[in-house]
């Protein structure tokens, strides 16, 4: 009886500790982050993603190529519709296209 007495009292100190090192151990410890670092971290790299995901579209311009089960295939722009299309290209050709190039 003894024994489970003792186990209930560890168990609620334990708990405690896990409560208080939760909330507090990041100050105690000095580890805890600031929100400004990590909010100028943040925009930082979706001002990085914009700017690579930002392109001047041509008419016929590649802009991806990839492969699957099915063949392989290339994204090109197309200025009447004003949106890429994908077309399917054979092998030998897939290999000498770069991204890019006029198609």
């Amino acid at each position: 009886m003894k024994e489970l007495k003792f186990l209930k009292y560890a168990t609620i100190v334990f708990m405690l500790f896990i409560l208080f090192w939760v909330s507090f151990g990041g100050y105690i410890l000095g580890t805890q982050g600031s929100k400004e670092d990590t909010k100028i971290v943040q925009t930082e790299r979706l001002i990085k993603e914009e700017s690579r995901l930002k392109a001047e579209l041509r008419d016929a311009e590649i802009l991806g190529k990839f492969w699957n089960s099915k063949g392989h295939f290339i994204v090109v722009y197309n200025s009447t519709t004003k949106a890429p299309e994908i077309i399917e290209v054979g092998y030998s050709e897939w290999q000498l296209m770069d991204i890019g190039e006029l198609y």
